[in-house]
């Protein structure tokens, strides 16, 4: 029996997968921005609006590593970040631990990895950077794989 080698996704389905990564991780953005009555946990009953879009971070990056060969490693590892949250979250709502810091963390995948690849006209891993750990940034912007022109739909699906 061969092994099986990867291929990629279609671009469309690539597309909704990047979009939906994007929006999710928005959502941390927004819910930990301070005004949000789930980071407050005193509704009744209880949101816990954080702990669900960790998790579906997590789970989506994990499905989107296995469709995109080129964005396989960082997505692992985004996976494995957002399940770490997830789990601290989780021991936050039990009061064991603290709240773990999400809005730097969410906007740096953001900014260096989810809207380079999707905003590009093709998705492409965003340029090389080097691993940064959980405590870190994950590095400055730098060249990333953005499209020199505007893009097209025909761009799109070439």
């Amino acid at each position: 029996m061969e092994p099986k080698t990867e291929t990629n996704s279609s671009y469309d389905m690539l597309s909704w997968q990047f979009k939906t990564l994007l929006g999710q991780i928005q959502q941390i953005e927004m819910h930990e921005s301070g005004d949000c009555p789930c980071i407050l946990n005193t509704q009744d009953p209880p949101e816990r609006c954080l702990g669900k879009h960790l998790l579906n971070i997590s789970t989506l990056s994990r499905e989107t590593a296995n469709m995109s060969k080129e964005n396989k490693k960082w997505l692992i590892k985004l996976a494995g970040e957002a399940n770490a949250r997830h789990e601290q979250f989780r021991k936050f709502i039990c009061h064991t631990e603290d709240l773990p810091e999400l809005t730097d963390w969410a906007r740096n995948w953001r900014k260096q990895y989810l809207e380079p690849v999707y905003y590009a006209c093709r998705v492409e891993p965003p340029a090389e950077t080097k691993p940064a750990d959980s405590s870190s940034k994950l590095g400055k912007p730098a060249d990333r794989n953005v499209p020199a022109k505007s893009c097209t739909m025909a761009d799109l699906k070439n």
